[in-house]
């Protein structure tokens, strides 16, 4: 199928005689005609759309004259202008992405063109990267002429073509910014690099800061994904090499090294970025660079541009509607009145609060009685409210249309309409029943076999006991003893001694069998306890469960009670047995020769205490201790291995 032709783009001298009407409609054509050859296969696509220079230059004029429309042309924005320019960049990328591509949109000044127009896509830059791959040797040629025709200019920046290279270079600077390739393309050879350092010394201030922005994305490209650092140091060096020649009497000149070094990131970049064997090169080059700063130079700050998206402060009604406490007032009673009412417009709503004060129950019972004013009665009753975050906009205030909020029971049996009829009733389902006949309903009942199936799989320790009164956990500080004299506690104890003592002796006595309870020893333990076989059993059960009563059992009834009425003494007393008949404890001694417990009359120092000798001794050591200074301690040391039995 063969589409119409598309007419180009006028220029801004034949907008300015176009009606906003049929403006309208060159959009609306545009539009669908780019939509129809979107929409387009692949093969149709190549054989029609691509040879169809009508097309081609309507891309073109497109992307030439958008980046120079002005703020006060009334068709510059608005929805349709919004989706011809994103049907625009969606055949651009098309065509580029493409392996025959037209020579017309590998020029460099289509490329410029794209890229000032969508210099914000992040889906640009990996278009131009793809482009370069596949399609560098048709690029370069007119990169190549743009080159030349610069460096020609740049050398004679002085002559009456500033105006003309300022607008260039300012065409060319998107194209820098997106495609570092061609960045790179630019940075190949000095040439150009000597050509912007020379203009700059004679171009006015305008083109002296589009020769620094040129030359800064030229050399941050060499930082990019595949970086040249050796190539960027080079030029820095050559850079640097110029700025010294300038010198003249001692005063430093404003050449473009020091407006790159005073105004652009240029040397940080080059610090975060250079590492590895370039880096000790780098750093000795960025401490030269430093000294080209200017410190009188004021860097631009930019500042955010006023866009005009202050808050909306009076609407139609006269009220405040975007921002602010009064607004969120008026919306909780347009939400309250569309609750009762919901095929109302909220501007409808706004404009029947002003009518009434805002009062929400004189507006509800003039629209239930239809007392309405004729102007109201007259009016758009589902007009909606516009501006931001109305219905105007595509995106509904969420206080003016509240959403539903979803719950546990949607999408039921009962949403569906899925339920059995017969399932349904009004109110209780047997009226007649009463708790009493309910209870007395023994058909669900469970039978006596499965209440004791469950008896004998329960456990006692699934439930932590409360030990809050333990005498372990409080300090023994509770008397647990029983009053003295009451007769049922000792019988109660008698019975637990009894089990405990038979349980101690033979644990077999507790067994659940017949030939257990027809023992002897049952029968005896049934007789001192009075108890029964299963209770018998079941104390037995109880005490293998709680290990701490066993314990308490044990501590309670246990025969050794911790005392010892008499303590023997252990320590080494002299008989007649004893080698040596004179020093053999008591008795008359030789007091010059005291060794240690030396022995005197009456028994040595280590007599008993109540012995008369025993002190004597004592006193006696104590005195001639410090006369005698102990000088027979080789003779006593002879003496006592003698008595050892040792040689010597």
């Amino acid at each position: 199928m063969k589409l119409p032709p598309v007419a180009p783009f006028p220029p801004a001298t034949l907008r300015g005689g176009v009606t906003l009407g049929e403006w309208e409609a060159c959009i609306d054509a545009w539009t669908a005609l780019v939509a129809m050859h979107l929409r387009l296969s692949a093969q149709d696509f190549a054989s029609h759309s691509i040879k169809d220079d009508s097309l081609v230059a309507f891309l073109t004029s497109y992307v030439q004259e958008v980046p120079n429309l002005s703020g006060d042309e009334t068709y510059v924005g608005g929805l349709k202008s919004r989706s011809l320019r994103r049907e625009c960049f969606l055949l651009a990328y098309r065509f580029l992405s493409d392996d025959r591509i037209p020579s017309s949109l590998l020029d460099w000044a289509f490329l410029a063109d794209l890229c000032s127009t969508y210099v914000k896509s992040t889906s640009l830059r990996g278009l131009f990267g793809g482009l370069w791959s596949r399609h560098a040797t048709s690029i370069e040629p007119s990169l190549q002429n743009l080159r030349h025709s610069l460096i020609r200019d740049l050398e004679n920046a002085s002559g009456g073509k500033t105006e003309y290279l300022a607008s260039t270079l300012f065409r060319i600077g998107p194209l820098l910014y997106v495609s570092q390739d061609v960045s790179r393309f630019f940075m190949v050879g000095s040439d150009l690099l000597d050509a912007l350092f020379a203009g700059y010394m004679n171009a006015p201030p305008p083109l002296q800061r589009r020769i620094v922005t040129t030359t800064y994305l030229g050399l941050i490209s060499l930082l990019g994904a595949v970086p040249n650092i050796s190539l960027l140091l080079d030029h820095l060096y050559g850079l640097k090499s110029l700025a010294d020649t300038r010198e003249k009497g001692g005063k430093r000149a404003e050449t473009l090294v020091s407006d790159l070094v005073t105004n652009t990131p240029l040397l940080r970049k080059l610090r975060d970025k250079v590492y590895g064997t370039d880096a000790v090169r780098a750093k000795s080059l960025v401490s030269l660079l430093e000294t080209f700063r200017n410190p009188k130079e004021k860097r631009h700050i930019f500042r955010k541009t006023n866009k005009g998206k202050g808050r909306a402060t009076i609407g139609d009604s006269g009220q405040e509607l975007f921002g602010g406490k009064a607004r969120v007032h008026r919306m909780s009673l347009v939400t309250q009145i569309q609750e009762l009412f919901p095929n109302l417009g909220s501007d409808f709503i706004m404009k029947l609060l002003d009518e009434y004060g805002s009062n929400t129950e004189l507006v509800t019972s003039h629209l239930l009685e239809g007392s309405l004013p004729p102007h109201l009665h007259n009016a758009d009753w589902t007009e909606e409210l516009s501006g931001p975050g109305g219905a105007a906009d595509g995106n509904p205030d969420p206080l003016l249309n509240p959403q539903p909020i979803p719950g546990v029971f949607d999408n039921d049996v009962f949403d569906n309409l899925a339920i059995d009829a017969s399932r349904l009733h009004i109110g209780r389902k047997n009226k007649t029943q009463t708790a009493d006949g309910l209870l007395s309903d023994r058909s669900n009942a469970p039978n006596k076999a499965t209440i004791l199936s469950a008896l004998a799989g329960f456990d006692s320790d699934d439930d932590e006991r409360d030990d809050t009164y333990d005498v372990e956990d409080i300090g023994g500080t509770v008397d647990s003893a029983s009053p003295a004299g009451d007769p049922s506690t000792d019988q109660q104890n008698e019975k637990e001694e009894a089990l405990f003592s038979a349980y101690k002796h033979d644990p077999g006595v507790f067994l659940r069998d017949s030939a257990t309870r027809l023992s002897k020893a049952r029968q005896t333990l049934k007789a001192e306890t009075g108890m029964t076989d299963e209770a018998i059993e079941g104390w037995s059960i109880m005490l293998g469960r709680d290990p701490r009563r066993l314990k308490k059992l044990e501590a309670k009834y246990t025969a050794f009670i911790g005392a010892q009425r008499e303590l023997s003494s252990t320590a080494y007393r002299g008989g007649l047995d004893d080698s040596g008949t004179e020093e053999a404890g008591g008795g008359r001694g030789y007091r010059g020769k005291r060794g240690r417990g030396g022995r005197g009359r009456g028994g040595g120092v280590t007599g008993s205490a109540s012995e008369r000798g025993t002190q004597i001794s004592r006193r006696g050591k104590e005195a001639n201790k410090g006369s005698r200074a102990n000088h027979s301690r080789r003779d006593r040391r002879a003496h006592k291995m003698a008595r050892g039995g040792f040689a010597g």
